[in-house]
């Protein structure tokens, strides 16, 4: 059982960091958007449209609340395996 468990923890810290290279893309992607209006804007000496920063700082609180969980997850699994290897 302990071997089971601690198989099932390292597939769950595998799987935490593609989440968390998931997470790193959509943030980058977000930044990138944020240049790209940033300049655009510029350009035209227009500013961003209130609705496009209110999207973006709904899509960076939802990634930040991600980022949370998989913190979260982290410190559980880590007491978890302790615990395990305590026993053995």
């Amino acid at each position: 059982m302990n071997l089971e468990d601690l198989t099932q923890l390292r597939t769950r810290l595998a799987e935490r960091a593609h989440r968390r290279s998931q997470i790193l893309q959509e943030t980058w992607s977000i930044m990138r958007l944020v240049r790209r209006s940033a300049h655009e804007n510029a350009n035209n000496e227009q500013r961003l449209a209130v609705d496009t920063i209110r999207s973006l700082q709904t899509q960076i609180r939802v990634l930040s609340c991600r980022i949370d969980s998989l913190r979260l997850e982290e410190i559980c699994d880590r007491e978890r395996e302790r615990a395990i290897w305590g026993r053995l």
